[in-house]
């Protein structure tokens, strides 16, 4: 008899092991129970999976800024009103989106996972960015939001935060210089 095989003598070990699912993974693993997972009616764990999770958010985004698009004329092709640029692009989003949910389906599902420091440093990397931008310069500001929101990725690398920053330099100088728009960049 296998350890694994051993493993499936309580109840709802056995219950979950004949659904499949994420529940009978983790019991073939030795019972490693995910923190991300919580309990459905029947008291079995469930998961949400994340690739799912983003086609879901990414098309509510969508649909919601294209019905806000639609309050504005789109006018035609030959002359373009208000609404259809922001049309379009969530147009291309929900596409994308669409496509993510239905690659989500061929997939193996992982793990949704809430992580509130990470997102707590990338709402101060923002506050630092706008306070930095109106006190200081907004070369100064960008450098700063890199390196406070690398610290939320899972490795952090010196070399890209530097390589990121000096790419978003370089489109601020292009929105500067080449469309007008009046950034404090120095």
């Amino acid at each position: 008899m296998s350890a694994a095989s051993r493993r499936l003598n309580t109840g709802r070990e056995v219950f979950a092991a004949i659904l499949g699912g994420v529940a009978s993974r983790s019991i073939g693993r030795g019972l490693k129970r995910a923190r991300h997972a919580g309990l459905n009616l029947a008291g079995y764990f469930w998961m949400i999976d994340r690739n799912l999770a983003r086609g879901v958010f990414l098309a509510a985004v969508a649909l919601t800024f294209g019905g806000y698009s639609l309050r504005y004329p789109v006018g035609s092709w030959d002359r373009a009103g208000p609404g259809l640029f922001p049309l379009m692009v969530s147009g291309a989003l929900l596409a994308m989106a669409l496509m993510m949910v239905v690659r989500s389906r061929f997939q193996k599902p992982e793990p949704f996972e809430f992580n509130v420091k990470n997102i707590g440093l990338l709402l101060v990397s923002l506050c630092v960015f706008a306070l930095l931008s109106l006190y200081v310069n907004m070369v100064v500001a960008i450098v700063a939001m890199v390196f406070i929101s690398g610290k939320a990725a899972a490795t952090y690398s010196v070399s890209r935060n530097i390589k990121i920053s000096l790419g978003l330099i370089v489109v601020a100088f292009a929105f500067q210089k080449l469309l007008g728009l009046s950034l404090p960049l120095l």
